[in-house]
């Protein structure tokens, strides 16, 4: 009898202990006592206007993770998009956002969205409003659909991301929310904060939660196979990722023989400036647990730009494979700790490299002090760079001031370059005002682009931007909110030399019926170009003037737009006009359609010609497409094809020599020339279970440089399909044990 009494008493607790069903429904008794958000308040346009749709967040702090459900009020009268997409690609779709700080210091945050036909976004924030796509976790999501609205449940594991330990029952995060509508191209957000604004990730609310920690051990071993149709060829290839995290605050990544390529493809680039296009990674290992070396700098830097990792061989023989690469993530009492290293084939033979990081912070009542130390060792090229850093960042109220000072060291073939860099950038919110001042120095032979990418040494900038927010319009005005931008940028080398200087106005201005408009003129004063020769002289150039508007569209019925335009001075005298136009047609909620177009004509198109201080100007066409097609037939089953054509039609050209300053003509003529560079990519991914996949992927294209033109652009085109460099199928299966 006491015994069955005491099964009586226990049956609660283990009704209660039980998981959340995470089935889109939120009919567990759980949800009674979770925390409710309701406060939700017009961003998109801002307002800051209540909203008129009574939506609300549970949250509960579970065993298992953290719970979310969302009960979305959405009327019959709003119509609803749920097209079917692919991760990371959920913004066509009415859906819901959630936002998670473990650590709660306006450090880092992630990114859940869920779609109203269950597509999902993951990705990360720092630096109060970069946001990326790259990382995905494995959680849990559902929705499920009533005729006033629609329901959402998510549940994110303890075991998605290394956090600081916190000591006792309870654990301090902040949390932030918000709805997105496509009929009307409203956004509803919690507290009425957006991330237009400087202040976003900081301005995230505090919470409360019970912790627990969760331990995790997975194998992800991978094979694939190469087929070139080119080169008759075939590769086999077989490796392992481990993901390890015995606690809360402490977890390792190991890739073993790691395989970076095949399934994304980079966009088509054809550049003929002096500063090298930054390309985003993609390659899963770089992109899990990231968010500490995710270090930017004024003027577009990165300290770790992983993209060097696996690039071009010092030896010229094309891709250099990777062996392994580690990372790890730890923290004790408020300090964290990371490191990632990284070690390409043959670097035993002095051929490959060897790449390691090492980064500290220590962060206190929303204050960070941090080191970073980069060091790339290229036995090929007798090279070694080592990169240091310090950075802080602290808030006072709405004053935000962030810093770092960096030391770059380089050793090549016996010769030494020591030289220094640093930045300082403070943030002032006053009301409906944004104001950012930024200064920053890069030596001359500063030099971190061993394993981070800058565009240009030998540079002293000055910035000052303001914001204005007018939230107030007319009732019966189209629009519901506008942004007033204005800027001044000053950039001088360490010899005082005037580079650009330039004034910009912007308006960004946001329609009740959704969708927004962007118009902006720039002034770059007269200054001097000292890279446009790589070397070999400076070039004085002349004020110029550029021009600038574009609209986006909600989505309106089956159909979404974008057009924009421009018109920029460029080079001696003339001035290139460009059109943009996008259109995105869902033909049904499985299958939608993505083209773009963008032209560009000049009379004036100034390049260097590759040796020296010569230089060729031409009348130019450069024609830009793409086309995308994305089909979703059920779920887990994605079909997706690419294609990309850049072609450049240059003619007329006449020679030109820079000397003192000035660009002079020499009376001769230079040679017509096109360029073709064409590309597709038709893939298959099935997922086979939460971040296990099979990949099917063909690709093809060229590139193609001539001294004949086309016969106009759609000759261009037609000599751009037949080009066949590479002609590559990939199959490549990834699981998890």
């Amino acid at each position: 009898m006491r015994a069955f009494l005491w099964l009586l008493a226990a049956l609660p607790m283990a009704v209660n202990a039980a998981p959340l069903a995470i089935d889109g429904q939120l009919n567990e008794t759980e949800w009674r006592d979770a925390r409710v958000f309701d406060d939700f308040r017009q961003v998109q346009p801002l307002t800051g206007k209540a909203s008129p749709y009574a939506t609300k967040v549970r949250m509960l702090s579970t065993p298992e993770g953290l719970a979310f459900g969302f009960t979305v009020a959405q009327p019959k009268s709003l119509p609803r998009s749920k097209p079917a997409t692919p991760r990371d690609q959920a913004s066509s779709a009415d859906r819901v956002n959630v936002y998670v700080d473990y650590d709660g210091n306006g450090q880092a945050g992630y990114n859940f969205t869920v779609s109203l036909a269950d597509g999902i976004e993951d990705g990360t924030l720092v630096d109060e409003n970069s946001f990326t796509t790259d990382w995905d976790g494995e959680w849990q999501h559902a929705v499920s659909e009533t005729e006033d609205g629609y329901f959402v449940e998510m549940l994110l594991p303890w075991s998605l991301t290394a956090m600081q330990k916190r000591e006792g029952e309870m654990r301090r995060i902040a949390v932030h929310f918000d709805q997105v509508i496509q009929a009307t191209g409203e956004r509803f957000g919690l507290r009425g904060i957006s991330y237009n604004q400087s202040r976003y990730l900081s301005a995230f609310l505090p919470v409360e939660v019970r912790q627990y920690e969760q331990s995790l051990f997975n194998a992800y071993p991978y094979a694939s196979v190469l087929s070139d149709q080119v080169g008759e060829d075939m590769e086999y290839r077989a490796g392992v990722d481990l993901f390890w995290k015995p606690r809360g605050d402490f977890q390792l990544t190991a890739s073993v023989n790691p395989d970076f390529g095949q399934v994304e493809s980079d966009d088509l680039v054809v550049d003929f400036s002096a500063i090298e296009t930054y390309f985003s990674d993609k390659r899963p290992f770089f992109t899990e647990n990231q968010e500490p070396f995710r270090l930017s700098a004024p003027d577009d830097a990165e300290l770790i730009y992983t993209r060097r990792i696996g690039g071009s061989r010092d030896d010229g023989e094309g891709a250099a494979d990777i062996d392994a690469a580690l990372k790890l993530n730890g923290s004790a009492k408020g300090f964290e700790y990371a490191y990632l290293g990284a070690w390409e084939r043959d670097y035993a033979d002095d051929e490959g490299k060897a790449f390691n990081v090492l980064r500290g912070r220590y962060s206190s009542n929303g204050n960070r002090l941090g080191y970073v130390l980069t060091d790339t060792d290229r036995p090929f090229l007798e090279r070694r760079a080592t990169v240091h850093g310090a950075d802080f960042d602290t808030s006072l109220d709405a004053l935000r001031l962030r810093g770092q000072v960096l030391e770059s060291r380089i050793a090549e073939a016996g010769e030494d370059r020591n030289d220094s860099a640093g930045w300082l950038l403070l943030n002032l919110d006053r009301d409906d005002w944004q104001h950012e001042l930024e200064l920053a120095h890069y030596g001359q032979d500063f030099d971190l682009n061993d394993i981070g990418y800058l565009r240009r040494g030998n540079l002293n900038q000055f910035g000052y931007e303001a914001s204005y927010f007018d939230r107030e319009h007319p009732a019966d005005s189209a629009i519901g909110a506008t942004q007033w931008t204005f800027e001044f940028e000053e950039q001088r080398d360490d010899g005082g030399l005037r580079l650009n200087d330039r004034l910009s106005v912007k308006q960004r201005a946001e329609y009740r019926t959704g969708g927004q408009r962007l118009l902006e003129v720039w002034q770059d004063l007269p200054g001097h170009d000292d890279l446009i020769s790589r070397g070999h002289g400076v070039w004085n150039t002349p004020a110029r003037t550029s021009l600038y508007g574009e609209f986006e569209s909600t989505r309106v019925g089956d159909w979404k737009w974008f057009l924009g335009g421009w018109s920029h001075e460029e080079g001696l005298s003339g001035r290139f006009y460009q059109i943009q136009a996008i259109a995105k047609y869902f033909v049904s909620d499985a299958l939608n359609l993505r083209l773009m177009v963008a032209p560009r004509y000049s009379k004036d198109w100034l390049i260097w010609e590759g040796q020296d201080n010569e230089f060729g100007r031409y009348e130019r066409m450069f024609w830009r497409s793409d086309f995308d097609l994305s089909y979703i037939p059920v779920a887990g089953s994605e079909l997706r094809l690419k294609l990309q054509w850049l072609a450049i039609d240059a003619k007329h050209g006449r020679d030109y020599r820079l000397e003192d300053g000035e660009m002079r003509a020499t009376g001769a003529e230079r040679p017509d020339f096109a360029i073709n560079n064409f590309g597709l990519q038709l893939r298959y991914r099935y997922e086979l279970a939460p971040l296990s996949d099979l990949f099917i992927v063909y690709s093809r294209g060229g590139f193609a440089e001539t001294e004949e033109r086309g016969e106009g652009s759609l000759g261009l085109l037609d000599d751009a399909t037949r080009l066949r460099d590479s002609d590559q199928i990939f199959v490549k299966i990834r699981y998890r044990l």
